[in-house]
């Protein structure tokens, strides 16, 4: 993992042993005001920029991320991809459900979303600043990530009993490990 600026804007690269050459480009944005405006404009069939956007309260930990990306691009090389896209199967991933809609509305960017995690698997230079336009909200590094969690809402989207909840990441990862998209 390397955190890098960009601009203003803090990025996080994540990079991916058993895929070369492949990295996950993460900002983390609080204070959203648009989020139901980047959910039009990502999910449009003439979508100008595909990316993921998340809600970050349902993200505890970038390991989740990282997880969910390497599966994504893994599924892909075996052409076992389900979603249509790359990105919006990393979001699939992330909730540890099969249900891609279910998915998409639960753990992406929503009207109500005021703190986003948008991937862009190597992103250009283009790319970049396209994402750091379509956010209205303050750009802060990806250590602030944990602080953003909302507990009781992963607790009851992963279906975990409270022992389970005291060990969040682990839980989360263990459900995603666990569950094909």
């Amino acid at each position: 993992m390397v955190m890098a600026m960009t601009s203003d804007h803090p990025v996080t690269k994540l990079s991916f042993e058993g895929h070369p050459g492949r990295s996950l480009w993460v900002w983390l944005y609080t204070d959203v005001t648009n989020g139901g405006e980047i959910q039009q404009q990502i999910t449009s069939a003439s979508a100008p920029l595909d990316l993921a956007a998340l809600n970050a309260a349902l993200v505890p930990d970038v390991w989740i991320l990282h997880l969910a990306a390497h599966k994504a691009l893994t599924a892909a090389s075996r052409g076992l991809q389900r979603a249509h896209t790359l990105h919006a199967q990393v979001v699939c991933n992330i909730s540890g459900s099969r249900h891609i809609g279910e998915a998409l509305k639960r753990y992406g960017v929503g009207k109500q979303c005021s703190s986003l995690l948008v991937a862009k698997f190597e992103p250009t230079p283009q790319q970049e600043k396209q994402v750091q336009e379509l956010v209205k909200g303050k750009a802060v590094p990806l250590t602030e990530l944990p602080g953003l969690c909302n507990r009781t809402l992963l607790q009851k989207y992963h279906k975990l009993s409270a022992p389970e909840a005291a060990q969040l990441v682990d839980s989360v990862t263990s459900h995603i490990a666990a569950t094909d998209c």
